[in-house]
């Protein structure tokens, strides 16, 4: 069953394999971490957050390694902008992407912050972060003056968390949203979900908000916001961009140390 897998999609955490010669044609999503693989198994189990997030039907192959999964029509945004759509669909599109995320913003969610299956889970934004601050400054390589840059940029945002109110809500959100990972149905330009689950947990929703931008799905163009926002249905008040900002800030900063970002913290 393994011969005749061809990689199709790949980046640092996730593989996306096809078998050619099976019927129905089946799909192989890998990953190389086998927390991450275990963490995946657990989202995709939760039937309600499933169907929000995950496009593809479960096929029976219990000797792949790897879950294994019906074909279906989508592909990833980047594909879809690589080979060109017009600003008016881009548009569209965006919006669509702004309504999708609010309906998995407003799915009813564990309470607590962090991996739903790590216990105990934290119960404030303030903790929440401050325990990531903690996995960060452990990770803080001290080469090339990066160190004492990074200390810096962390003892900012430490200081800048009292502005937060300590009960901000949690929900499930995806992490890292980058146009690789998110799947679209070609033909209505509709989103489908997301082609990697491992990285979705309980955070903040302005998180999925800052990774946008992050990321680059967001541009600076202020007609492609205004048409996520419209989908989104929520005002970018002062409030909320202050918040956006602040987690785009430590996104770049988990980026720039190399901090797997992307994967909840455990707090186990």
């Amino acid at each position: 069953m393994t011969s005749n897998r061809r990689v199709v999609a790949a980046d640092d955490h996730w593989t996306w394999e096809v078998l050619d010669d099976a019927d129905p044609t089946l799909w192989i999503l890998r990953w190389p971490d086998d927390e991450q693989a275990r963490r995946a198994a657990h989202r995709i189990d939760d039937t309600s957050l499933a169907r929000r997030i995950f496009p593809f039907e479960l096929a029976d192959a219990p000797e792949i390694d790897g879950l294994a999964v019906v074909a279906q029509e989508v592909r990833p945004l980047s594909a879809l902008l690589y080979e060109g759509v017009t600003p008016v669909r881009h548009h569209r599109t965006l919006e669509e992407l702004g309504r999708w995320l609010r309906a998995l913003h407003d799915l009813t969610a564990p309470a607590g912050f962090g991996d739903p299956e790590g216990q105990p889970r934290l119960q404030t934004i303030n903790s929440f972060l401050a325990a990531r601050f903690v996995t960060i400054s452990q990770e803080l390589p001290d080469t090339n003056g990066l160190h004492e840059e990074a200390l810096n940029h962390l003892a900012d945002l430490r200081n800048e968390l009292s502005a937060f109110h300590p009960h901000g809500r949690s929900t499930w959100t995806v992490g890292r949203i980058d146009a690789d990972r998110i799947a679209i149905h070609p033909k209505t330009g509709t989103v489908a979900g997301i082609l990697d689950p491992a990285m979705v947990s309980l955070r903040p929703p302005e998180y999925d908000l800052a990774a946008l931008r992050a990321f680059g799905v967001l541009s600076n163009s202020s007609l492609a916001e205004r048409a996520f926002w419209r989908g989104y249905g929520a005002a970018l008040t002062r409030d909320l961009e202050r918040r956006i900002a602040y987690f785009e800030r430590l996104i770049a900063l988990e980026r720039q140390l190399g901090c797997p970002a992307d994967l909840p913290t455990t707090f186990s």
